[in-house]
Formats: structure tokens, C-alpha cells, sequence
């Protein structure tokens, strides 16, 4: 199964034809060769009542994903979740929207180097390690007339220094940082994009003490 947001709402490809009745709001569509992605997106964007777009192809899930992923331009990225005990979880807010730091690799590095890097700049904060991989989300959006389909891959990470001063990155649209606690986590993850929220759910749950 591959999922991704599409102007907040979710997009999964599978070869799996669903076996009970879907949720109001949510459509399916079986497909067979190379559909016009084109038309299915546009039209999914303008239906108010979808919520869900299931594509299905039964016989070639490789495909299915090839030809989407062909449809868009890709953009890779890599960010981290920073947590500290005493501190907390680490968020942005940028544009008025609490976001997670990430950014696109630079030259050769790679793309935990990036991902440190990139939750450097855009935090303030130093001496940043990783300790393990999170997963990836998918979120697509239009920009001058293009579909831009955007990877990024997370990362858990530590920080020795977490009492360095915290400075958002302006030029980067980033007004705030902040340490989100268990009494100011559910404000935060309300207030984050959809293809974060369960990101951000999975990890207060399996990394943290705290409840959701």
C-alpha cells in the first residue's frame, strides 16, 4: 500500500480490492495500464464530498506506482522528530501551521546528513544525533502549473545541547520554535498537516510516556 496527501487529502494505491463498504466520503476506482492521473487528481481535488481516493490496480501494483509517481516531479527531503525527556518534542511553526523541520540534501550528503543539517537551521539547535529511522511520508501539491510530489524520510532524533537557544529560520518562513509537552502535544498535532498526524501520533505513542 502507498499512500500520499493530496491538498490534504489522503491518496492510497493498492492491489487490494476492498472487502467491507467504505466510509462515506471515500472513493474507489479500479484501473488497469496507465491511467490519466491528470483527470483522476482534478477531479478528486474539485469533489468536495471525496475525503479518499482509493486507486486500485489488481495486477500490477508496480506499475500503478510507477505511472503515478512518474505524473509529479519529486522532491526528496529528510527531517527528524527531536526528543528530549526533560524538554519535550521539538516543532516549527511555519505560515501559521506547526511543522516538523526538514529539507532537501545538499550536493552529496546524504539523507540522515541532510536531515540533521536541515533541523539545524531551521531550529537553532546543535549538536543533533539520529537514533533511528522513523518511516516516510508523501504529500503532493501544485506549483507553477507542475505537480510537485514530495518524499520526505524521518528520522528520532537526540540532541546533546537541549538548552541552546531556539531560532526559527525566517528566511524559511519558520516564525516560532517550540518544545511541545504532554499538555501542549494534542495542540500541536491538531494544528499540523494531515500527512503529519499520524507521524506524529505513531511516535507520542511508542516514543513517549505520554496520552493521547
Amino acid at each position: 500500500m502507498y499512500k500520499v496527501f493530496i491538498n490534504e487529502k489522503p491518496v492510497t494505491l493498492t492491489d487490494q480490492v476492498p472487502e467491507t463498504k467504505l466510509p462515506v466520503g471515500t472513493q474507489h476506482l479500479i484501473v488497469s495500464g496507465t491511467p490519466d492521473f491528470g483527470r483522476i487528481i482534478h477531479e478528486f481535488e474539485s469533489n468536495d464530498e471525496a475525503r479518499e481516493l482509493i486507486i486500485i490496480n489488481t495486477k500490477n501494483f508496480d506499475l500503478l506506482r510507477k505511472d503515478f509517481e512518474s505524473f509529479f516531479t519529486s522532491i526528496v527531503t529528510g527531517g527528524g522528530i527531536v526528543y528530549h525527556p526533560d524538554k519535550g518534542m521539538l516543532w516549527i511553526l511555519r505560515h501559521k501551521r506547526w511543522d516538523l523541520p526538514k529539507g532537501k540534501p545538499n550536493g552529496n550528503e546524504s539523507m540522515e546528513e541532510a536531515a540533521i543539517r536541515e533541523v539545524s537551521e531551521e531550529t537553532g539547535l546543535k549538536n543533533l544525533y539520529i537514533t533511528r529511522a522513523l518511516g516516510i511520508t508523501r504529500h503532493a501539491y501544485r506549483e507553477k502549473n507542475k505537480f510537485i510530489l514530495k518524499t520526505s524520510h524521518w528520522y528520532k532524533m537526540g540532541v546533546e545541547s537541549p538548552d541552546c537557544p531556539l531560532t526559527p529560520q525566517l528566511e524559511e518562513g519558520i516564525t516560532e520554535v517550540e518544545w511541545a509537552t504532554d499538555t501542549s502535544i494534542k495542540e500541536k498535532i491538531n494544528n499540523t498537516y494531515a500527512s503529519l498526524q499520524q507521524l506524529a501520533k505513531e511516535f507520542v505513542t511508542t516514543h513517549t510516556p505520554w496520552e493521547l
